[in-house]
Parts: structure tokens; C-alpha cells; sequence
């Protein structure tokens, strides 16, 4: 009922807001203005724990935001897909951005994890053309 679609629309504009946050982190940290956001305490308010210890043992080549080990360009649109924002509780987020000149997306899927205390939605995985993390 429409009880139901409310509180999905509201995890969907939470997953959204999560992954724009972790692209300001980002931006910040690259001007010098903020920590890196994929280490420590920070990792833990975007990703699954999981995800969380892979980054924290740097068993990743390309950074998971730009698919690249580095970026000049800017972030163009991050929203909910579209053609399915929520299924069966994951919530899909694709980010478009251009990076050095060339247009691109990754797609980040999240879901509640419940290993965390009132379990908050968190990124357990991102794709990029051509790969994937984890």
C-alpha cells in the first residue's frame, strides 16, 4: 500500500544521500580539505563491513568511486535506477560522472546491514564497466 512505498522512497533518498556524501568525501579529500573517506571510521558510514576490511587491506587496484586510479572531471548525476531503484531490499544507485573526458557510470548496490547496530543501508558492492568490488 502506499505505507509501504513511503518507507521505500525514504530508503531510496537515504541510499542516495549516502553515495553523494561519499563523492563529497571524496572531493574534499582531493582538495585537501578532508580525510580519506575509504579508510577507517569513515569506510565504515558508506560500506559493509566486509567491503570495509578489503579496503582497509588494499586488495583494491582502482579506486571504486572512479573505476581508475585517478580523476579529473566531475560527478554528473547520482539518483536511484530508474528502471528498478529497490528490489527485494537492495537498493541499486548509479553514479554518472566524466572522467578525463570520457563519460562513465558506477553503479552501487546497498542494502541494511544488519551487522550494525539498526542496521543502515550500506554499499556491499560497486560496478564499474568491465569490473567489479568486491
Amino acid at each position: 500500500g502506499p505505507l509501504e512505498t513511503t518507507s521505500d522512497g525514504a530508503m531510496i533518498g537515504e541510499a542516495e544521500a549516502i553515495v553523494r556524501d561519499l563523492y563529497e568525501a571524496m572531493a574534499r579529500f582531493n582538495e585537501g580539505q578532508g580525510p580519506y573517506p575509504l579508510q577507517g571510521s569513515s569506510a565504515s558510514r558508506y560500506f559493509t563491513s566486509d567491503i570495509v576490511n578489503l579496503l582497509q587491506s588494499g586488495g583494491l587496484g582502482a579506486d571504486p568511486l572512479y573505476g581508475s586510479q585517478d580523476f579529473d572531471g566531475k560527478v554528473l548525476h547520482i539518483a536511484s535506477d530508474r528502471a528498478q531503484p529497490m528490489l527485494r531490499g537492495m537498493i541499486t544507485i548509479n553514479v554518472d560522472f566524466v572522467n578525463f573526458g570520457r563519460q562513465q557510470r558506477a553503479v552501487f548496490s546497498m542494502r541494511a546491514d544488519p551487522s550494525l547496530e539498526s542496521a543502515p543501508l550500506r554499499i556491499f558492492r560497486v560496478e564499474h564497466e568491465g569490473w567489479s568490488y568486491p
